[in-house]
């Protein structure tokens, strides 16, 4: 007989973890049964990939010990409050700047610029440090908003990369979702970003240097590097605007 959640929630230890082993004995024989059939027929198709793919940047903004944070916030209400004013303050930014968002996470957002597949038009590029640069200093308004609701400050880290990507449609979702190690380096060089700063990944340096415009209007400092089996050697930037320039339109 099926065993509720009361009956779980209810039982001693030693009943749990015999439970729990009853439970993996279910699984292993289901699993034994799906081995020893051809028919795979029970795998939805919850993603199908775009036969091409696609060169662009990508964006991640994450919040900075979201988890200790949010810990604090005890009534339920609050916390959907606090994760609003962060998530709609920046995907009102990025789509004003024509990005697309990928995912929302909670304590982060992940977005890219289709504009940016032409790597020879500076028009996107600049869209995409002027987009990073507002959410850079919209912070000092998203904590207004959190102390008009008595919430705690936050601090964010934005990086950003280019390379190639791979785009799948999802049935459960009506965004498209993006693959590849650019949307992972992207991921890993977030931390070395400063609190409410910006770090670029290498491939987008190089891109931005190419534009001479660009190259006066910010400021581009080697931050360190991240390792991997693809690039042994993968270097990181920060991003300022020039001190002679305000760009942040």
């Amino acid at each position: 007989m099926q065993k509720s959640y009361d009956t779980y929630r209810k039982c001693s230890e030693n009943q749990f973890s015999l439970y729990v082993l009853d439970f993996s004995l279910i699984v292993r024989s289901n699993m034994i049964d799906i081995q020893e059939t051809d028919d795979l027929s029970f795998i939805s198709k919850e993603i199908s990939f775009l036969t091409d793919s696609i060169y662009c940047c990508i964006c991640i903004i994450d919040i900075i010990n979201s988890t200790r944070i949010a810990s604090r916030i005890k009534n339920s209400a609050n916390i959907r409050k606090f994760y609003s004013i962060f998530i709609n303050s920046i995907t009102s930014i990025a789509r004003g700047y024509d990005a697309h968002i990928i995912k929302n996470f909670g304590d982060s957002v992940i977005c890219y610029f289709p504009n940016t597949a032409n790597s020879e038009d500076m028009e996107g590029f600049d869209k995409v440090l002027k987009c990073a640069t507002v959410m850079k200093s919209l912070n000092k308004f998203v904590n207004t908003k959190m102390d008009e609701e008595l919430l705690p400050h936050i601090k964010y880290r934005i990086s950003i990369d280019f390379g190639k990507v791979e785009m799948a449609t999802s049935n459960s979702s009506r965004t498209c979702d993006l693959f590849g190690p650019t949307v992972n380096l992207c991921a890993k060089i977030n931390s070395l970003a400063e609190p409410n700063g910006i770090a670029i990944g290498g491939d987008f340096y190089t891109i931005l240097k190419s534009f001479p415009t660009l190259e006066k209007m910010y400021q581009f400092k080697y931050i360190g590097e991240y390792s991997t089996g693809i690039k042994q050697v993968y270097p990181i930037y920060s991003v300022n605007l020039a001190k002679n320039t305000n760009n942040a339109d």
